[in-house]
């Protein structure tokens, strides 16, 4: 694959993101699970700690998604900026 190829899927992958990122039910899930988990944990007993952390992960969880299609979203905009300089070089005969 060239690195063009390559940038341009980075591209598209990042668009793809960001519209899942900013998708209203995709968001409502997040937050939804996020209290929800958030909750639990709050009122699960003390004593109970493997129940807790297994609630905790399913929290942190949710944030790891969110983080990872943010880390997807950056690449992404990373490799536009590449595209545009490997367009602009074209442009000016230098590529």
């Amino acid at each position: 694959m060239n690195e063009e190829h390559q940038l341009s899927t980075e591209l598209q992958r990042g668009t793809k993101a960001k519209l899942l990122l900013e998708d209203p039910l995709l968001t409502e899930a997040f937050q939804k699970l996020e209290s929800e988990y958030f909750d639990a944990w709050k009122q699960s007993s003390v004593e109970a700690t493997e129940q807790r952390e297994k609630i905790w992960l399913m929290y942190a969880t949710v944030s790891s998604v969110q983080a990872q299609l943010a880390s997807v979203i950056v690449t992404g905009k990373m490799a536009e900026d590449q595209l545009k300089v490997i367009q602009q070089r074209r442009k000016n005969g230098i590529w």
